[in-house]
């Protein structure tokens, strides 16, 4: 009898791990992540069923030796945000990014111009500062954020994140509108 409960057991515990993890309770949850943060949070919308929608901010979709992560050879089926600068934008990025796209689905590439790779965090608003105070050069300032003015891509990023989630996401409280054109260019991009 302790044999046969034993079996029970461990084929029980394997059909739960197919399974994945249980259901979030509440409402479906978003995610989002910068770089790294971005490449777990879109891998994550593809192994787990309790993220209903991801935004992935300019991470990679594979591993250092260019081996694709299972997300970008396999797809997803609910809604991922690829946003990204032309600072950053480089091979390895677009043949990422490009892999998940050639599967179609509710995947989206968005692209902020004039920007580069930090614009997504508090960067966006301390580098300009310390380049003003002179402590860093211009040349330093555009490798890490880009050119553009914070006053225009601190709330346009913020915009981005916010309306895909609204979209994608049902609503608990209501979203304070921003204006979504504040002279930034947005491009979608199509791979």
């Amino acid at each position: 009898m302790g044999r046969h409960a034993s079996e029970r057991s461990a084929a029980g515990s394997a059909r739960a791990r197919r399974a994945g993890p249980p259901p979030c309770p509440g409402p479906p949850a978003g995610a989002t992540g910068h770089s790294a943060g971005g490449t777990a949070v879109a891998q994550a919308l593809h192994e787990d069923r309790r993220i209903a929608a991801a935004v992935n901010l300019e991470g990679h979709l594979d591993q250092m030796d260019g081996e694709l992560l299972p997300v970008a050879r396999q797809a997803t089926d609910r809604p991922l945000l690829l946003a990204g600068t032309d600072g950053f934008r480089d091979a390895r990025l677009d043949r990422s990014w490009a892999a998940l796209l050639d599967h179609g689905g509710p995947v989206a590439r968005q692209q902020l111009d004039d920007t580069h790779h930090w614009v997504f965090t508090d960067y966006a608003s301390l580098v300009p500062q310390l380049q003003q105070a002179g402590l860093m050069a211009a040349a330093g300032r555009a490798s890490m954020t880009g050119r553009a003015d914070p006053r225009v891509t601190v709330p346009a990023v913020r915009n981005l994140v916010r309306s895909f989630f609204a979209r994608h996401l049902p609503r608990r409280a209501p979203l304070r509108p921003l204006s979504w054109h504040l002279g930034l260019r947005m491009a979608a991009v199509s791979r």
